[in-house]
């Protein structure tokens, strides 16, 4: 047993010495023990939930409404050039689907012991429009959801509702362009799927909420008895 363990444990060692994984905020090599992140950025506690409250809180009355609204929360607070930003721009922008997985894996843990996911019957990661998607390669927001779902055990279904097209970036638009640019751009394939149903709509950051509001309208008007929960991994810091 301890020479397989020994075979293993050289196995693996030569494969990172091939393919070194690093911190997904600090950069440094990661130990053997390490996923994703190294434990000195672990210590600084960046992931935790954002609000105390699920349902009463500054990102949920975004929606309040608009939806027929559950609970909202993320777990991390978003600041543009921040170490906690980096592992969202390596899944965004620099053809990282894993630290996606990664950043889901690591939210669920935290929202988990907090009850979040209970009663919630669907994970649906917020769609990008097909011509992006092929792009980027995936969906980072699916990659997220795949990381709720390894530790929840709620799957994931990204296939009845879909982005009809895509406008441009929301990034340099302000609070009533962005708005306009996500007006009508979401369709509900089955309306009957989501009836009676707890989905849970995941994205990767949420700042005025004008994309995830979209979603949300086009779901709750084409769907009878359904229940919307929304899970962002950062919400932007004002």
């Amino acid at each position: 047993m301890k020479l397989l363990e020994a075979v293993f444990a050289f196995i693996h060692d030569f494969y990172e010495l091939l393919f070194p994984r690093y911190c997904l905020m600090c950069g440094r090599r990661l130990s053997r023990v390490e996923s994703g992140f190294c434990i000195s950025c672990l210590l600084k506690q960046p992931f935790e939930a954002v609000y105390e409250d699920n349902y009463d809180n500054e990102m949920a009355r975004l929606f309040w409404g608009i939806a027929p609204l559950v609970r909202a929360q993320a777990f991390m607070r978003f600041n543009t050039n921040s170490d906690v930003a980096r592992p969202i721009y390596a899944v965004k922008y620099e053809k990282n689907p894993e630290a996606g997985v990664v950043l889901g894996r690591m939210g669920a843990k935290i929202l988990k012991e907090k009850n979040f996911f209970e009663g919630i019957d669907m994970i649906v990661p917020l769609p990008l429009a097909k011509s992006r998607q092929r792009r980027r390669g995936y969906n980072q927001s699916e990659m997220v959801a795949m990381g709720i779902s390894d530790v929840t055990g709620i799957k994931v279904s990204e296939a009845n509702i879909v982005r009809k097209q895509f406008r441009g970036s929301q990034t340099r638009l302000n609070q009533w362009q962005r708005q306009a640019n996500v007006e009508d751009c979401f369709e509900v394939v089955d309306s009957s799927f989501f009836e009676g149903k707890h989905i849970l709509l995941v994205d990767d950051v949420i700042t005025t909420g004008a994309t995830m509001k979209s979603c949300c309208l086009e779901i709750a008007s084409k769907t009878k008895d359904v229940r919307i929960s929304i899970l962002a991994v950062a919400r932007t810091a004002h």
